[in-house]
């Protein structure tokens, strides 16, 4: 699959509407209030906030935005668009909707004009987080809603949610800015976030996550389309155009990752491990991003602690950047970045210098990177013979022991084929001591100017 979404989501905007529709029932017996919006702040801002506060369920109507920067505290309150949607407008005089300790549910909504104003957490005074939303230890649900053209001085443009949860359904956050660190989404410190058959893109941001950052706690991304997003700053640490995660659960399916691009590292995907954690890809592409540095497709880095990329059944294609175009490992800290790739395809990528389809180096600090293939290509696919891997070194994988120990493992079923290295290592480049271990079944043919160098 690539670019737009997946078959399934008019399915699954079916559901959410569905759901909407059994919150909306639910919360009736509780609360249940209508309001037809002016396009005056000050107007809206007394009309609409205390039916926030009594919470249940809010029905918006209206031809006019719904004006100014509400609250959402300690309650549960669903607040819908009826017939072709509603808007919130933030009028760039603060966060669109702040919620703290609270369960909210939005649905069929707009969320635009906002600059972030929520806190970093809960006991924080007013900050600049979450232009569209800031949610702090809540549970927030979105449900065929749009976060577009929001902004904030510090993390998440669209959204920003610390120690709580976030469902992203059958929803649009695009076209949104942060300075610090998650452009369309922010989410920090133990936050469940779930995005299906949505679309994340447009969106930057200076140093990390221009689509989404995650940050300890888990990320799960189905049936969606990650974007055109962009990572902008060209100082300091700076990775995951499309997504950058650290000390989190990582997990993809049925998705697109795709033209998004990093001054540095991770244009697609920048992954920055920890104890306990992964990052896998199922069923997903990953596809013409760019990296300055390395890791056009997917930056895969021990930072935290040990670094679990899988990838089964995906595509890693048309990527570009300075070294691992496809997949770019890093080892450091004594920590160990490993890369299993598995009934996938890694094709058409471009490196610069190294490892055109995948590339791993150990940092002085020290540390060990495992690259291990299994059933898949690494190279041109049938009939496209002109679509293998490049690099200067190391045209399909390249790999360096010289601060650690650095091993490539393939297994039955790979074929390296048609990868180019303009100066040695067509197939797979070895230096300073990395080793390869090629069992039974493995094909190499027509890697230039050699197989293995």
């Amino acid at each position: 699959m690539s670019g737009g979404r997946a078959p399934r989501i008019g399915a699954i905007a079916a559901a959410a509407l569905a759901v909407a529709a059994i919150l909306l029932a639910a919360s009736a017996s509780r609360a249940a209030a209508s309001y037809v919006c002016t396009g005056s702040a000050a107007a809206d801002e007394a009309g609409l906030q205390p039916l926030i506060d009594a919470g249940g369920s809010i029905a918006l109507s209206g031809a006019e935005p719904c004006a100014g920067n509400f609250r959402a505290v300690g309650v549960t309150v669903t607040i819908a668009g009826t017939g072709g949607g509603a808007t919130l407008d933030g009028g760039g005089t603060g966060s669109v909707l702040v919620a703290d300790d609270a369960d909210v549910t939005l649905s069929n909504l707009t969320l635009r004009n906002g600059e972030g104003s929520g806190p970093d957490e809960g006991d924080d005074p007013a900050g600049a987080n979450g232009g569209g939303v800031s949610a702090t230890d809540s549970s927030l649900t979105l449900l065929g809603c749009r976060i577009v053209g929001n902004h904030a001085a510090d993390q998440g443009g669209g959204i920003h949610l610390a120690e709580g949860s976030l469902m992203l359904v059958d929803s649009t956050v695009s076209d949104n800015h942060s300075v610090a660190g998650g452009g369309g989404i922010d989410s920090d410190e133990d936050v469940t976030l779930r995005v299906t058959g949505s679309t994340i893109s447009g969106n930057s941001t200076g140093p990390h996550g221009g689509g989404i950052e995650a940050f300890d706690g888990s990320l799960t991304v189905i049936d969606s389309t990650i974007s055109g997003n962009s990572v902008t700053d060209r100082s300091d640490f700076r990775s995951g155009g499309g997504i950058w995660a650290g000390l989190a659960d990582v997990s993809l399916t049925n998705s697109t990752v795709t033209g998004n691009r990093s001054t540095e590292f991770g244009g697609g995907i920048g992954y920055s491990g920890g104890a306990g954690t992964s990052l896998t890809l199922v069923a997903t592409t990953v596809s013409s991003n760019h990296a300055d540095a390395g890791g056009g497709g997917i930056r895969n880095d021990a930072y935290y602690g040990d670094a679990v990329l899988s990838i089964l059944r995906s595509t890693v294609a048309r990527n570009t950047a300075g070294q691992g175009a496809g997949i770019d490992a890093l080892a450091l800290h004594g920590f160990t970045s490993s890369v299993s790739v598995e009934s996938s395809t890694i094709t058409g990528n471009r490196a610069r210098d190294l490892g055109g389809g995948i590339d791993s180096f150990v940092d002085p600090s020290g540390g060990s990177t495992v690259v291990t293939v299994s059933s898949s290509t690494i190279g041109s696919r049938a009939r496209r013979l002109g679509d293998g891997n490049q690099a200067a070194f190391g045209g399909g994988i390249a790999a360096n022991g010289s601060n650690g120990t650095a091993s490539v493992v393939l297994r039955p079923g790979t074929a390296l084929v048609a990868n180019v290295a303009t100066f040695d290592g067509g197939g797979v480049f070895l230096r300073n001591g990395a080793t390869l271990v090629s069992g039974p079944r493995v094909l190499m043919l027509l890697n230039r100017p050699n197989a293995v160098g």
